[in-house]
Formats: C-alpha cells, sequence, structure tokens
C-alpha cells in the first residue's frame, strides 16, 4: 500500500526557478530595467486590491523570474548559533507594467506570513513577531534547537489571464491563484465554476481510486481516507500546473484537514486541462 505520495519538491522544499521569457514580434527579447527589492514584506493595511491600468495600456507580462530569499533568526543557543531559522525561498517577478508585477510580488512575499498565522492561531502576519511563537509550537512538537525550516516556491502555471505560484510550506503544499493583469488574489468562484463543483469531486474520486487501485464501487475509506461523504471533498489547497513534455493540469493536494490520513498519505492529484472543459472559468 502506497503510504506518502508527494512530489520531490514538497519532500525537500526545493525552491525551482523558473524563467519566463516574452519576445516581440520583431524576435527580439524585451527588457526592463527595475530594482528587484529585497526587503521583506509586512502588510500594514494599505496595499491595494488590485491595479487599475489605463485603457489603452498594453497587457502586462512577466518578462524574467528572479530569485528572492530572505533568511529570519530567532534567539541565541549554544554557540552563540540562532535557536530557529526560518529561510524563504521565492520567485521575483519582473514584469511589463511595473505596478502589477509589485502587487504581485507583494502577494507572493505576504502568503507564507499569513499561513504561519494560521498555523499559530493569531492575528499577526509579520514572520520576525511570529518567530517566537513558532519557535515555542515546533518545541512542543518535539523538535530541539537548533531548529532550521524552509518555505520554498516556484511558478507554476502562468498565462496572459492568470499566475499559480506552487508553495512547499513545513509538511504541505499550497497554491496561490493571482490575476496577471490587475495583480489580485484570485477566489475560488473566480477561476472555477460553482454548478460544477459536483462533476469535479466525481473526477477527483476516479483519479484517487485510480492512484490507490480500487474499483469503482470500492469506498475511498477502505484505503484510510477519512471523508464524511461517498464523494471527496475539494480539498483547500488546488491550482494549476505545467509540466514540461507533459501538458497543463488542474491540481488538487489532500491534506490532513481534507481527510487524508497517515494511512493514505498526502496525495497530489493531477488532472489534465481536456478533461476539465465547462468546470474552469480561467486558464
Amino acid at each position: 500500500m502506497m503510504k506518502t505520495i508527494m512530489t520531490t519538491a514538497a519532500l525537500a522544499f526545493l525552491y525551482l526557478l523558473t524563467a519566463c521569457e516574452s519576445k516581440t514580434s520583431g524576435g527580439e527579447q524585451k527588457t526592463i530595467a527595475q530594482k528587484n527589492d529585497n526587503a521583506p514584506f509586512v502588510s500594514d493595511g494599505s496595499t491595494p486590491d488590485r491595479v487599475q491600468l489605463p485603457a489603452d495600456a498594453p497587457p502586462n507580462e512577466i518578462l524574467k523570474v528572479e530569485p528572492y530569499g530572505h533568511r529570519y533568526e530567532h534567539a541565541k543557543c549554544e554557540n552563540v548559533a540562532p535557536c530557529l531559522v526560518l529561510e524563504l525561498f521565492l520567485p521575483s517577478l519582473i514584469c511589463s507594467q511595473r505596478a502589477v508585477g509589485d502587487l504581485l510580488n507583494r502577494h507572493i512575499r505576504q502568503y507564507p506570513a499569513e499561513q504561519l498565522s494560521k498555523r499559530l492561531k493569531v492575528s499577526d502576519t509579520d514572520i520576525d513577531k511570529l518567530l517566537p511563537s513558532l519557535y515555542e509550537a515546533l518545541l512542543a512538537e518535539g523538535k530541539r534547537p537548533p531548529i532550521e525550516m524552509y518555505i520554498g516556491a516556484e511558478v507554476t502555471y502562468s498565462s496572459p489571464k492568470l499566475l499559480c505560484v506552487g508553495y512547499s510550506i513545513f509538511d504541505s503544499l499550497h497554491y496561490l491563484m493571482l490575476d496577471m493583469q490587475d495583480g489580485h488574489r484570485l477566489e475560488r468562484r473566480e477561476w472555477l465554476r460553482e454548478d460544477q463543483e459536483e462533476e469535479l469531486r466525481r473526477l477527483l474520486a476516479a483519479e484517487l481510486r485510480k492512484t490507490y487501485n480500487l474499483s469503482a464501487d470500492e469506498p475511498l475509506s477502505k484505503v484510510g481516507f477519512r471523508f464524511k461523504e461517498p464523494l471527496p471533498p475539494l480539498p483547500k489547497q488546488m491550482g494549476y500546473v505545467s509540466v514540461m513534455g507533459q501538458g497543463e493540469f488542474f491540481v488538487a493536494f489532500y491534506s490532513n484537514d481534507d481527510g487524508a490520513t497517515e494511512q493514505t498519505g498526502f496525495p497530489e492529484i493531477k488532472i489534465p486541462f481536456s478533461k476539465m472543459k465547462g468546470i474552469l472559468k480561467m486558464m
């Protein structure tokens, strides 16, 4: 029986740099001179929801993806080494519409802090202020200093309409969906048709049965899933991914909160876009 079903990136928390290049009709590579600001982003409540471009402005494009990293340290242990180190490895976008690119980068950098805040059940989203609580939580889980933690991310899918960033945050995969043209964070209802959610659940059930070698009439609970209904729920973490040589996919990650268990492992289910026609609003 398969115990763990996870991507290598999720297990290693590795950041894979994805370079996106756009070319003009004449074949010359477009470039834009912008400063890649490596300062950590802390939300002050003033971040705009979206960027309103002039009606005659050309569409936003990703011209380049650069690595962004930040290292956080907390307290001092033996040999004056930090007791806790948290490192971020994220993509930083250089876009043709700088204001949109800045907002996209703000969302990308803020997302890990938001997830840490949820994990610790606090309202603060400043990682520096979260470190003491995170350290105490990790000690309570049985970890011993010095502790090193990593959060990695990469652009998993991009189109003229939509950007998906996939994160490996501790023991879980996350997907952040963003609008490429105004930079706002997409709600599920903006890219997934609500009247097709039942059909999507059926597709996910079929893929899960295939993954665990179950027949159509065997319940998923047989292999350890804790689903309350015959069909699996839509998990919290869903997004898009483009796999070189294979195509483009809808992806869903089942965590413990979604009904997966140590017995089942935590599966990442991929469904080709060709099977998602009429279900997805944006691609």
